[in-house]
């Protein structure tokens, strides 16, 4: 099959009949567009109609089944809306061919704000010889009207420009929504000054060349009888609208309703494929309805990895193709298709020390170095707060979590052919873990085993990345410490060391970060203090904020437990450092003042991201919301990304994770991105 042939379901008019549905009231269901502008989140838009045309509700997310490939898609629907959602810019021609015509002009427009309801986010842009945004997206009627009665007809046509304007404000809306983005376009005439020549920047060339790649649909509306039919046609036929003509402004109103009456039609699917690859491949796409025990069968060609900037097109930044040099970004990932304020967020990322595997805490999901997802225990979020991992353990959670092997398991999500799909429903899956309490019970040296049966026994809150040892905390009642810490070896099967460190009451004593080296020297944070225990079981560093005024929050280590990444707060601001752990012989003494080797005030933030050091404690990176930096440990930045606008972050902050070989992954928001330094 033909590119063209697998991509033109993007136009929203273009009906593909793939199924009759009989029931009582829905006789058809008809895919409209399938938009990749979000990739890996693939977003379906449907409309159903009973035998007389008219148009019916959607369907329900546990009505329907959707495999990609034979994998199986947790579907999200329109949530709480009776239609999908939509994200319009409204482009209104005002150049001074529109003078006579512009209060019926208007008048229209106002009808079409009217028809628009709380699932709808509207912009307003003006556009004469210079393009003019009116409103940022809203959903203030009153303040949509109001503005849109102060539009006055005046000067030339740039229409290339208006479009232009509205397709990059679409593609860096900061409140993505989830749903269909469009522009509703009404204009007169044709690019043009008042000479006759261009009346644009852009030209119509690298207008075209934009709306192949944004695939945002042009609804183009032309008025009267000098509009450049084959202009407007192309545009809309490129984006995948379509066209409309107007001989005088009277036919608007009925035009307008059309328009409006089908996009609160729509309905929508959207999924996170399984297979992330940025790799042009095609994908097939099966939706089965249960209840009518019918499917629809969709294919698309999923997009090449020199489009990926795209995908880092978030909160209004504009990430060009020259901020990537330095680093190889190769692809992209998330689990749920919302982020902003009240969406998923993944803070804890990992890739195993090996290289071969990517982990993410917030659902404990695997995938490979492909972008192909593994493994997917849950769908609900986790109370993840820290990670670590080795090539065969993993631990999650703050403070509390469990660790086990990995198992690459996805076969209750797999099928082979439309009749599993009817006796198969796909379940959750629990990787599983190792019995902790019976591994503490059968080690040798001495601690509290008589803990393991209280309220909050040892649980392990640390691995290094060897896979050899293991830090675990318990909080037993009526104790010196609020909290006591142990390490067991894996190799020698045995309890080097169990033992208090603070001596903190209250809710602010409970453990923060904790990191455990290849050696066994371990890090604590325990109310913004950090305490740095040795093998023995000796208190080696012990940086109370009293005395050094750092106040930490995250931290990691290197394999060799001599240097450690931080974030801290120091004088009313938030610094990332590289600390160097000198050497010591005196065990009656622990080292009570650090100076960093290097510091960095990060920007205004809220909330600290999250900080990774690689094994050998060569790069150090670390990511806020203003986007991930990579620096060696001399201080020297090797790349970063600078976003205009922060990326929300909620109160866990962005990830990221880099090991030995310049391999990183970074988070923005519900999406995280795989890639490589270029040396």
């Amino acid at each position: 099959m033909k590119k063209s042939l697998l991509l033109v379901l993007s136009g929203l008019f273009f009906l593909l009949n793939l199924s009759q549905i009989s029931s009582q009231e829905i006789s058809r269901v008809t895919i409209q567009s399938l938009d990749l502008s979000e990739y890996p989140i693939v977003k379906i838009f449907y409309n159903t109609t009973d035998k007389n045309g008219k148009y019916k509700k959607g369907f329900s997310e546990d009505e329907v089944q959707l495999f990609e490939d034979k994998l199986y898609g947790k579907v999200w629907g329109d949530g709480d809306y009776s239609h999908a959602k939509s994200n319009i810019v409204m482009i209104i021609d005002s150049s001074g061919s529109m003078r006579d015509v512009m209060d019926k002009v208007l008048s229209a427009a106002s009808n079409l704000l009217n028809k628009m309801d709380n699932a709808d986010s509207i912009m307003l842009v003006d556009f004469d010889s210079k393009v003019k945004p009116l409103t940022d997206f809203t959903k203030d009627k009153d303040e949509l009207l109001k503005t849109l009665s102060k539009i006055k007809a005046n000067g030339a046509t740039a229409l290339y420009d208006s479009i232009t304007v509205g397709l990059n404000r679409l593609l860096t809306n900061p409140n993505k929504n989830g749903g269909l983005n469009l522009i509703v376009l009404l204009t007169d005439g044709k690019d043009e000054n008042a000479n006759g020549g261009p009346g644009s920047k852009t030209s119509f060339s690298q207008l075209k060349t934009l709306l192949k790649s944004s695939q945002i649909p042009v609804y183009s509306i032309g008025l009267g009888n000098n509009v450049d039919k084959n202009t407007l046609g192309s545009i809309s036929e490129i984006s995948g609208g379509k066209a409309f003509y107007a001989k005088d402004a009277e036919k608007l109103p009925n035009i307008y309703r059309d328009i409006i009456g089908y996009i609160h039609s729509l309905h929508i699917f959207q999924y996170v494929t399984g297979n992330g690859k940025w790799d042009g491949t095609r994908r097939e796409v099966l939706i089965y309805f249960k209840e009518l025990d019918k499917a629809i069968k969709l294919e698309y060609e999923a997009p090449t990895a020199d489009k990926i900037n795209w995908s880092l097109n978030m909160y209004g930044n504009i990430v060009d193709k020259s901020e990537l040099r330095g680093a190889n970004i190769k692809w992209s990932y998330c689990f749920e298709p919302f982020g902003g304020e009240s969406g998923r967020f993944i803070s804890n990322l990992a890739i195993t020390p090996d290289g071969k595997f990517i982990m993410d805490g917030s659902v404990l999901g695997i995938l490979n170095v492909y972008g192909e997802r593994l493994f997917l225990a849950t769908y609900d979020s986790l109370d993840t707060f820290n990670m670590n991992v080795s090539n065969h353990l993993y631990q999650y959670t703050h403070g509390y979590g469990i660790y086990g092997e990995m198992y690459f398991i996805d076969n209750v999500r797999k099928l082979k052919d439309l009749a599993t799909i009817r006796k198969e429903k796909p379940e959750n899956v629990e990787m599983p873990g190792i019995n902790y309490p019976a591994l503490l019970n059968a080690a040798k040296g001495s601690f509290h085993r008589e803990w393991l049966n209280i309220e909050h026994p040892y649980e392990p809150v640390s691995i290094s990345k060897n896979g050899r040892f293991i830090v675990l905390a318990a909080s037993p009642k009526d104790q010196e410490y609020k909290f006591y810490f142990l390490l067991y070896d894996i190799k020698n099967k045995e309890i080097p060391w169990e033992r208090g460190v603070f001596k903190l009451w209250g809710d602010s004593a409970e453990p923060g970060a904790i990191k455990v080296s290849d050696n066994g020297f371990t890090l604590i944070i325990q109310d913004h203090n950090i305490a740095g225990v040795d093998k023995t079981g000796n208190i080696k560093l012990k940086l109370m904020w009293e005395k050094t005024g750092m106040r930490f929050s995250r931290l990691d280590i290197n394999s060799g437990g001599n240097a450690f990444a931080g974030y801290y707060d120091y004088k009313y601001s938030t610094r990332f450092g590289y600390f160097e752990i000198p050497a010591s012989t005196d065990t009656g003494n622990a080292i009570d003042s650090l100076k960093p080797v290097f510091s960095i005030e990060a920007r205004p933030n809220d909330k600290p991201g999250c900080i990774s050091i690689s094994q050998n404690g060569r790069y150090l990176a670390f990511n806020d919301r203003y986007g991930p930096k990579i620096y060696d440990n001399g201080g020297k930045l090797i790349w970063s990304l600078k976003f205009k606008n922060p990326i929300h972050s909620y109160d866990r902050g962005n990830g990221i994770y880099i090991i030995d070989d310049g391999t990183f992954v970074f988070s923005e928001a519900n999406r995280f991105y795989y890639g490589k330094l270029v040396r």
